[in-house]
């Protein structure tokens, strides 16, 4: 029997109760609680031994969320009904603390089970299709998301409220979710840097084909946090820094798209002076590469050791940048 894929959403709240189980020092793959939990009977009923449950969270810092994240692929060991009084599985198995509070539990193997860095799973997600009433997460055609939308939110907004359900993915859309895992995994991220008033065509036209050489782009249109309710401001200085600092620590290259412009802004100064001083550690500078495309700009005096690259379109840009990135 064919295994089955779900797609299955855990609060941020709960993930913080999973790191507290953790033990201080120890890496999430090693001590995380491989167990997910849920009042949903579709749990019960969907899941199986061997199947995938590809755990989603949407990480909130203070009125802030940040892009959807994928947190965990567990593989099915066996699922648990709590209130079934015939057998008491806590005697058998240990159910995290966690996951105590749900009637259905899902016990997964440690083994081929993994988790993953905090990373922006929206196009994934958004592109995934279902064996349900509703094919597709689409939150551009919802009424509760654009009217969060016009109040001040963004894009993923109001995405949480459509991860309530537990959703079996359908089979043509398993190897979304399975190579979207593997770009995380592997670190093919690319951070892009880049003035949106001079270069935003192009950001988006190297997306395209950088996605198709299997890469994950740290885009600030879709990466950066978005204001939660109305009322307060689109972002604060210390949670928009901190957020590209964290975008430039998990990239393994850093593409500067260098327009008239580039070194006026706070902002891109901000993020090539993270990267310069990414490659000023020793270890960070043989696994981070940094690339410069030539867009009419000039290049920071005294120029660092990096990769030129030069087009005249974001296609020929991100094809130098994925001869550089190798496959």
């Amino acid at each position: 029997m064919a295994k089955r894929n779900l797609l299955v959403y855990l609060t941020w709240e709960t993930l913080i109760e999973w790191k507290k189980e953790r033990e201080p020092g120890r890496n999430i793959n090693e001590d995380a609680p491989y167990a997910y939990g849920s009042d949903q009977i579709r749990l019960y009923n969907l899941a199986r031994p061997g199947d995938f449950l590809w755990v989603f969270c949407s990480p909130r810092f203070g009125p802030y969320r940040l892009p959807p994240s994928l947190i965990a692929r567990l593989v099915v060991s066996k699922i648990v009904d709590q209130e079934d009084p015939q057998v008491n599985e806590r005697t058998i198995f240990k159910i995290p603390k966690a996951s105590e509070k749900w009637q259905y539990v899902a016990l997964a193997n440690r083994e081929n089970s993994r988790y993953y860095s905090l990373n922006n799973a929206y196009q994934a997600l958004t592109s995934l299709t279902f064996i349900s009433d509703r094919s597709k997460l689409d939150p551009e055609t919802c009424d509760h998301c654009q009217k969060l939308i016009e109040s001040g939110g963004e894009l993923y907004a109001g995405l949480p409220s459509h991860l309530q359900t537990i959703r079996e993915i359908a089979p043509e859309a398993e190897p979304i979710i399975q190579e979207f895992a593997d770009r995380v995994a592997q670190g093919r991220i690319i951070f892009l840097s880049y003035r949106r008033s001079e270069a935003g065509e192009v950001a988006k036209d190297m997306v395209r084909e950088l996605n198709k050489g299997s890469v994950y782009c740290w885009l600030d249109n879709l990466v950066m946090p978005q204001r939660v309710a109305k009322g307060y401001k689109l972002v604060d200085d210390d949670v928009l820094v901190s957020a590209l600092r964290d975008g430039v620590r998990q990239s393994t290259m850093f593409v500067a798209l260098l327009t008239p412009t580039y070194h006026s802004s706070r902002w891109t100064r901000l993020e090539w002076e993270e990267a310069v001083g990414e490659m000023a550690n020793p270890r960070r500078a043989r696994s981070l590469q940094l690339i410069m495309a030539k867009l009419g700009g000039k290049p920071p005096t005294p120029e660092p050791a990096v990769k030129i690259v030069v087009g005249n379109n974001g296609q020929q840009i991100a094809d130098q940048v994925l001869n550089y990135l190798g496959p």
